[in-house]
């Protein structure tokens, strides 16, 4: 019997489940910030509104913080923090004094508006400075003005940071006109620049954002950072549409240049690009990034893709950071809009109905997340955050803070200075290899939580630096005060995170009533960094076990506790053993399988701040050591254990028959699995089940009982046994349906779980009906969307007869959808051959900017029942009419906010047009000439078809209007009246001249005789 328990031991070896708190501790230290402000007298200079720092030595870093209302011309301060003895310096180190020395005024120009430090100097600029000029012609008329080109500062550490070196990018560029595209639409060349409005830095040269440029349209101006003098205002990189008779990339008023990054986007190459904010770009006002090429010399920018806003006047592009949020080796860009209006609910929306019923909230702020796309060569969007409050402002500010928790993937830290009634607050987003980021902020930093008197917290992120040596990054942040109070900048340093390692160690592998009346104990603890780096961590801990109501615990019961201790890294401390009693009482009843302990470790903040001192997650475990019983012995001593075991699996979301999804209606599902035992059998030891999950699937979390073989799309998980005979044991796994999207020519689709199956691990189970181990799901797919399309506007006629108009297509309800496909049909020609229209050209865009190509064909009615008579109405559904009919595949619109456009151009065939017109209508009544956009729907069942899948545009024609007409009857009568001003301008000097006047007899003969005397 010694021997048969000694094997059945082996079978319920101890179970020793580790659990980690899924709440991730505060990585930056907000119970001791450094605070740095300037004495009260200089109140309101919006101190704090830039800035950036450089490390001077291990204890010692520069800041350098413009306060851009200094004096409300500006100013910059460098500020010495020791961060160790905590000591703070500022000095005022603004160049106003130069401004004499120039004769120039520097009033308003804003300095200190942007702040960047590159190793151990740092530039600083005022965009609104004015250049005095004067303008003489040979005509000796003189013109002085002013223009608005900014100028900055370049300081370095030769003098300590003093005499900095004056730099005008624009000193030398023309300040009208100069573009070589139609330049009297831009006028203004450099007039208005204001060239350093943002700022970013590279190796070999530096980057400002010059948003007043070409009338406000925008442009970058690039420094040779080894030749200041050697800079370039570059053109507009616009394309020419054929379309719609304009360029595509900013336009006027977009102010591109607002903000400026760049990064490596493809995993083929490690090419840099540039992007650039335009956030007032569109016709909505949107705004949008443009991302293109800098090659040096060139002042052509080499355009490569564009990304646009999707809400009027959201300021989308109004802040932009590079960032490889997955760690997979490619940046994503990750795009600001802090004037994006929300709405509080954050549930997900199931129908319209409660679609109105939820409060509009303002200039809530949020930041999307663009991640390049290989295959189709784009940019699309992977996920998005929002703002909580009305006025906040979120994604004003955005900052790559690196690698915090060591996963290998970089961290988002967003500004939200405006939330809390002025406050400000800053909000940290952990990057994700799955998911891109987590959409749940990791830690809250407000502004009221460190110092009441902070106003505008987060308005500005220094970069990111290690400035105390462990491996983690700190920030400083920019708080520009509000009227009346001063600003500051908060420095908050990192903390390395880790976890502390339970090791639970019993005297026993399992408990025989018959003999064990009492078992040790041995808890051993560990301290792991989430960290690489070779500082030795410290953390304090104190350990706590709860066990069983009929246990006691060093002659105490069901509970001891120990005292906090300091925890190092990577080494393993033990506690002395535990003695653990068991009471005579102790009859295990019939849902009892096992002895439990739970352990856990609590840890405490440091009184101080110290910086090789951790910050640790509290951690659990679950000690559970097996009892013996209730299997079957056979005749030969061999034990057994008979069971019947089976598996049933639903989805929460969906509880009716037949089982179907509506894609797009949550951001999850999840899956319930029970598995049961047979009542008429033994328990079921170390029961396992087996999933095999569809690919278009991921995990929302990974289960510590579960092993999830990412290859083959197969968990593999533990259940907590035995399971009793009649028991159940149940368990939920949450899936992310991001991937789940739907097409219109996709056809019936299911989603399907091949195969879910339960079995025993155990050697010494058998099961007696296999038939009920193992189940498949299956789960119909529903697309709900409804498509909306429509002409955008009237369309326009512009020189040589040439018309273009768009069709704008918008989706509703909730599924996202691909492959949409658009047909559009054109009249071109009757059966002769006569051509109505030529010339035609298309382009449809995507919500996230990609132009996609259409295919044409020429098509006739052929269907007698469709076939329209229209009067004074050229159309496709007239009989002997030919039609181009186009179609435009792949468009892909997964939210209610966002719209693909289709742009359509050609030109008309003016002389058949007016014969047409002049003969058929008698040239009395005007012609129209149809177009229709349709969406092909497919199989998708528009149950709610609250809006037209077919728009008819309609051209306009009337016998006196088409262009070329209009233009030689305008011309005619332009050149018969400047023909009688000029008559009449002639006769007036003529009459002024006296040459019309007539004299009378008697006038001449008085002239004539004082001649006639002298003549005597």
């Amino acid at each position: 019997m010694n021997s048969i328990l000694q094997f059945f031991s082996l079978l319920f070896a101890t179970s020793f489940q580790h659990i980690h708190c899924i709440r991730h501790a505060s990585v930056f230290d907000d119970r001791h910030p450094l605070i740095v402000s300037l004495p009260q007298n200089n109140e309101a200079n919006h101190f704090g509104y830039n800035l950036d720092w450089v490390k001077e030595n291990s204890n010692l870093v520069s800041i350098f913080v413009g306060a851009p209302k200094k004096e409300e011309g500006g100013g910059l301060y460098k500020c010495s923090v020791d961060w160790e003895i905590e000591t703070k310096e500022c000095v005022d180190i603004s160049p106003n004094n130069m401004a004499d020395q120039y004769n120039e005024d520097w009033s308003n120009q804003l300095l200190g508006i942007t702040v960047s430090a590159w190793n151990k100097d740092f530039w600083s600029c005022a965009p609104s400075f004015q250049r005095p000029h004067v303008q003489s012609w040979d005509s000796n008329l003189v013109l002085n003005y002013s223009s608005l080109i900014g100028h900055c500062f370049v300081y370095d550490e030769s003098n300590d940071y003093k005499n900095p070196r004056r730099v005008i990018p624009l000193e030398n560029s023309t300040m009208f006109y100069g573009w070589k595209k139609f330049k009297s639409d831009y006028p203004y060349g450099a007039l208005y620049a204001q060239a350093g409005m943002s700022i970013f830095r590279d190796n070999e040269r530096v980057y400002l954002g010059a948003p007043g440029a070409w009338n406000w349209t925008g442009s970058i101006v690039t420094v040779n950072n080894n030749d200041f003098s050697a800079s370039t205002l570059h053109q507009p990189w616009s394309t020419w549409n054929e379309v719609t008779f304009e360029f595509d990339g900013p336009t006027l008023n977009d102010y591109s240049g607002y903000a400026i990054d760049s990064g490596s986007f493809s995993k083929r190459n490690s090419e840099k690009l540039v992007a650039i904010g335009a956030p007032r770009h569109g016709k909505t006002r949107a705004g949008a990034v443009f991302i293109g090429h800098y090659t040096s010399g060139k002042k052509d920018i080499d355009s490569r893709y564009q990304i646009d806003g999707y809400q009027l006047g959201e300021y989308f592009g109004g802040s932009i950071v590079c960032m490889d949020l997955d760690g997979d080796g490619a940046d994503e860009i990750v795009i600001g809009s802090p004037l994006y209006n929300g709405r509080s609910s954050r549930k997900k929306r199931q129908s319209l109905s409660n679609f109105f019923e939820m409060e509009e909230q303002y200039d809530v702020g949020r930041v999307s997340i663009f991640t390049f796309d290989e295959q189709y060569n784009r940019f699309i969007r992977v996920a998005s955050v929002s703002g909580e409050v009305s006025r906040g402002r979120f994604g004003s500010s955005l900052l790559n803070a690196g690698d915090l928790n060591g996963d290998g993937n970089e961290d988002l830290i967003v500004g939200s200075p405006y939330e809390d009634e002025g406050r400000g607050a800053i909000r940290l987003y952990l990057g994700n290899s799955k998911r891109i980021i987590n959409r749940d902020f990791v830690q809250t930093i407000k502004a009221n939580s460190m110092d009441r008197k902070l106003f505008g917290f987060g308005i500005s992120f220094a970069k990111a630096l290690d400035i105390d040596d462990n491996s983690v990054r700190d920030i400083a942040v920019g708080s520009n005060g509000k009227r009346g109070e001063g600003g500051s900048v908060v420095i908050l340093r990192g903390r390395p995170t880790g976890y502390i390692k339970l090791y639970a160690e019993p005297s026993v592998d399992e408990i025989d009533f018959s003999t064990t009346k009492e078992l040790s104990l041995l808890i051993c603890v560990e301290l792991k960094s989430r960290i690489q780096s070779d500082m030795n961590y410290i953390s304090k801990a104190k350990i706590s076990i709860e066990g069983d109501s009929r246990t006691i615990l060093n002659n105490k019961h069901s509970f001891w506790s120990s005292n906090f201790i300091r925890v190092e890294q990577n080494l393993k401390q033990c506690f002395p053993k535990i003695t653990v009693n068991l009471s005579p009482s102790l009859n295990p009843g019939p849902d009892e399988d096992s002895l439990i302990f739970n352990i856990r470790a609590e840890t405490e903040e440091w009184d101080v701040f110290c910086s090789h001192c951790g910050i640790t997650e509290p951690s659990r475990d679950v000690l559970e050591i097996p009892f013996i019983m209730d299997c079957f012995v056979d005749d030969g001593g061999t034990m057994r254990c008979y069971n019947d075991l089976g598996v049933s699996a639903y989805i929460t979301e969906i509880r009716s028959e037949p089982t179907t999804y509506i894609m797009g209606s949550t951001d999850i599902i999840t899956l319930n699995i029970d598995v049961t035992n047979n009542e008429n059998s033994d328990p079921a030891f170390q029961p396992m089940v087996k999933i095999l999950y569809p690919k278009e699937l991921s995990l929302v979390r990974n289960l510590n009982q579960c092993k999830n073989i990412k290859s083959t799309h197969k968990l593999v998980c533990s259940l907590k046994g035995p399971i009793r005979p009649g028991g159940k044991s149940s368990f939920k796994i949450e899936f992310d349906t991001k991937n789940l999207v739907g097409s219109p020519f996709d056809g019936p689709r299911q989603l399907v779980f091949p195969e879910i199956s339960v079995y025993s691990k155990s050697l010494y189970a058998e099961d007696n009906n296999n038939f009920n181990n193992r189940e498949k799901l299956s789960i119909d797919l529903v697309s709900e969307a409804d498509f909306h399309i429509l002409v955008e506007d009237e369309g326009k006629l512009t020189n040589s007869s040439v018309y273009f108009n768009s069709f704008n297509i918008k989706k509703k309800l909730q599924t996202p959808m691909h492959e949409i496909q658009t047909e559009i049909l054109i009249p071109v020609s009757d059966d002769k051959g006569n051509l109505f229209v030529y010339d035609e050209l298309i382009r449809i865009e995507n919500p996230l900017g990609e132009k996609l190509p259409c295919d044409q064909k020429i098509i006739m009615q052929k269907n007698p029942d469709l076939v329209s008579n229209k009067a004074n109405t050229i159309s496709c559904y007239q009989n002997s009419i030919r039609c181009l009919q186009i179609k435009c595949p792949g468009i892909s619109i997964h939210s209610q906010d966002e719209s693909a456009h289709v742009s359509l151009r050609f030109s008309f065939n003016e002389r058949f047009i007016r014969t047409i017109i002049n003969n058929q209508h008698e040239g009395s009544s005007p012609l129209y000439i149809e177009i229709e956009g349709r969406v092909l729907s497919g199989y998708l069942k528009q149950e709610l078809n609250v809006s037209p899948d077919t728009a008819i545009m309609k051209a306009l024609l009337t016998p006196q209007k088409t262009i070329r007409t209009m233009f030689l009857l305008m011309t005619v009568g332009v050149c018969v009246f400047l023909s009688i001003l000029f008559l009449i301008i002639i006769i007036f000097i003529l009459y002024k001249c006296k040459v019309f006047d007539r004299k009378s007899i008697e006038q001449m003969e008085e002239e004539d005789e004082p001649m006639m005397d002298d003549f005597n």
